[in-house]
């Protein structure tokens, strides 16, 4: 009986077991398709906002401390996360109409003077590596999910917040699928060895197709030629504008995956926790969305506000 060579053998189990991961992760994402609607388009959406932003924001930075803790930082995780709540609620109240400048002021000061002063009841040893690492894990999982209140308070801002959500899922799919099957050149091997340079061109062209498949399936269903998952614009220009976010966004979502990837190899982990079957953890889940969260946030801004 003839055997394939042994290189060969393990190249093709590698591939099916990256295919049979491939409906883990989709059905993984989509069940948060109901929060999702539920979120934007329910009379209680930006309550429920709140609640679900403010539970991923902990349980980010529960993840993101964990992994920091086995290189010997320590922080006041209770304090962090309740002042990532706080940001959340900040948010919430300026979508509803409140001046919202003095917060936001108090708790940027609040942040690091909290982190200082408890770093000082414990004494100088390891003082810069923990106050850096906690101000480093407050901005990294806390203040991108506070500016998605900022984008829904845009003209259409809850049909924005769905395109940046469909471009950053489709990208994740487009990336593993042409990654898994196609994937020869390494992208990033001292950091990520399974990333390739044929799954980042598969991530700009997920995110770009399922973002405009998306969009004209919005628009058939609601009969509004002029708007195109929130993108207002007359003519071509909202394809344009639509075909641009897809390529940024996937472009800055490989990014922050493989800043996530960086943290973890260097903590000696493989994944951020074991929530999500074929994911991995709420960080494994968004860590792209927090890099691109605040570019999309700018061109929305420059373009749509």
């Amino acid at each position: 009986m003839n055997r394939l060579p042994a290189s060969q053998s393990k190249g093709e189990a590698s591939t099916q077991r990256k295919s049979s991961s491939l409906p883990k992760r989709i059905l993984s994402s989509c069940a948060f398709v109901p929060i999702l609607y539920g979120a934007m388009f329910t009379g209680w959406g930006p309550e429920i906002h709140l609640i679900v932003a403010s539970v991923i924001q902990g349980w980010a930075m529960w993840e993101f401390f964990t992994i920091a803790e086995r290189k010997g930082v320590r922080v006041p995780l209770t304090i962090l996360i309740i002042l990532g709540v706080a940001l959340q609620i900040v948010g919430y109240l300026g979508f509803r109409g409140v001046d919202v400048r003095a917060p936001l002021t108090l708790l940027a000061v609040s942040v690091p003077s909290m982190l200082f002063i408890w770093q000082m009841s414990r004494g100088v040893d390891g003082a810069l590596r923990d106050v850096s690492a906690a101000l480093l894990g407050f901005v990294y999982a806390s203040v991108p999910l506070g500016l998605l209140f900022a984008i829904r308070e845009l003209p259409n801002g809850a049909m924005l917040i769905m395109l940046l959500l469909t471009a950053n899922f489709c990208s994740d799919i487009g990336a593993f699928f042409v990654g898994s099957h196609y994937g020869k050149h390494k992208l990033c091997p001292t950091i990520s060895p399974k990333k390739t340079v044929e799954g980042a061109f598969g991530a700009v062209a997920g995110a770009l197709l399922g973002t405009l498949a998306m969009g004209f399936l919005v628009q058939a269903i609601n009969g509004e030629p002029g708007i195109f998952l929130g993108i207002s614009r007359p003519g071509p220009t909202r394809y344009l504008h639509a075909t641009a976010l897809a390529v940024l966004l996937s472009i800055f979502g490989m990014i922050g995956d493989l800043g996530e990837s960086l943290l973890k190899r260097e903590a000696g982990v493989k994944d951020s926790g074991n929530l999500f079957p074929g994911h991995g953890g709420i960080l494994d889940v968004i860590d792209a969305l927090l890099f691109n969260t605040p570019i999309f946030y700018v061109y929305a801004r420059l373009f749509f506000g």
